[in-house]
């Protein structure tokens, strides 16, 4: 498929600066090419500047390398962004974003996207900012009632909010998010993304927002159980000698490390100090 892009940057690296200025607040579809061998990748974003600093911080690439989510990240990194060549393809209408971006994948069919379909998420876990422009393009449809009234509550910051402390027990009521997410030790603008983590931090449970009951709708209508009182096995993996503890707490203690670290070693699957730790069931 020949494309006559809308703007072409032939050097990424020497015209950073002209990409960042050119594109600021601008939604559209673009296009690396990678110049030696012609592999591309094919991409949009509601703000394409915002996009393209990413592409540009590597601190950004680095974490995406190290996720394996990126293969267009991954080669940047390898070859440099003098090697890569960056199109316009068009730019459009945040509602058509999708749509045009498919239209172009599949006729160019870009060798370094790992997903042939737009936004797909089969067998993919969507990033933050992917998250934050789905939303952002569902609310600009035409919603039914019972969705604006979910919207509202998970958006509004001045609805109340009750918090059940697994640890004490406690059930306490809130006049805003942001209230109750300092209670939380979280930053109110990340409460929606709290919320689909349940129980937060292991402890709290949000169970209504604005007088109306979400334990549905985030599956967190179960007993409360603190996941840090849960029996814990740690065996030494080398003598195959197993020890049991009554918490998770008391395992960080005879390993002399970390309850968080303790925990994400749990969680991952991963050893310990020569220590296989798991969950008694």
């Amino acid at each position: 498929m020949s494309i006559i892009p809308v703007v072409l940057y032939t050097d990424a690296s020497k015209q950073k600066a002209d990409i960042l200025k050119d594109n600021n607040k601008k939604s559209g579809i673009y296009r690396w090419t990678h110049k030696s061998s012609g592999k591309t990748y094919v991409g949009s974003a509601l703000d394409l500047t915002h996009r393209f600093r990413s592409y540009f911080s590597l601190a950004f690439l680095e974490k995406e390398l190290r996720h394996g989510n990126s293969i267009i990240c991954s080669s940047i990194l390898k070859y440099g962004h003098s090697e890569f060549s960056l199109e316009i393809l068009e730019y459009c209408d945040p509602l058509n974003i999708i749509s045009r971006e498919q239209h172009y994948l599949d006729n160019i069919k870009p060798e370094y996207n790992i997903l042939s379909f737009a936004r797909s998420s089969k067998g993919f876990k969507h990033s933050a900012e992917t998250k934050e422009l789905l939303r952002n393009l569902n609310l600009s449809r035409i919603i039914s009632d019972d969705t604006k009234l979910k919207i509202s509550i998970n958006n509004s910051q001045s609805k109340p909010v009750v918090v059940i402390n697994m640890e004490s027990g406690s059930e306490v009521e809130f006049s805003s998010i942001v209230k109750a997410s300092n209670y939380m030790g979280i930053s109110p603008t990340h409460f929606n993304y709290y919320l689909s983590k349940q129980p937060i931090k292991g402890i709290y449970l949000v169970a209504k927002i604005g007088g109306i009951d979400v334990t549905a709708d985030y599956e967190i209508n179960k007993p409360l159980v603190n996941p840090k009182a849960l029996a814990v096995c740690a065996t030494k993996i080398d003598t195959g000698v197993s020890y049991e503890f009554a918490s998770i707490t008391k395992a960080a203690e005879f390993l002399k490390v970390t309850i968080s670290f303790l925990s994400r070693c749990v969680r991952e699957g991963k050893s310990c100090k020569g220590y296989n730790v798991t969950r008694k069931k």
